[in-house]
């Protein structure tokens, strides 16, 4: 996977991991995607069990399974500059 597609899916994952839920049209608004390219990338996450869709009364809504809470942490340890992990702190 090229490194801007790993952007696009931490940037995707990101509001959904830090509220739990994230309103479709909301998401997309805050992604700079189309609609059908953000429903590809949220249906490869769902299919990877990453993300669930859900409709409820009409209303399209994204949350995060706890399998994709530690790929979304993964993804983003991939982020961080050389030298500066988490985990060289402790």
């Amino acid at each position: 996977m090229n490194e801007d597609r790993w952007d696009i899916i931490s940037n995707i994952l990101e509001p959904v991991y830090e509220n739990g839920r994230f309103d479709f049209r909301e998401l997309v608004k805050e992604m700079n995607l189309s609609t059908e390219k953000l429903k590809e990338y949220i249906n490869f996450l769902s299919g990877k069990q990453y993300l669930e869709l859900e409709n409820e009364n009409g209303k399209k809504s994204v949350s995060i399974t706890e399998k994709g809470r530690v790929f979304f942490r993964i993804v983003n340890l991939r982020k961080k500059p050389e030298g500066k992990s988490e985990l060289a702190k402790s």
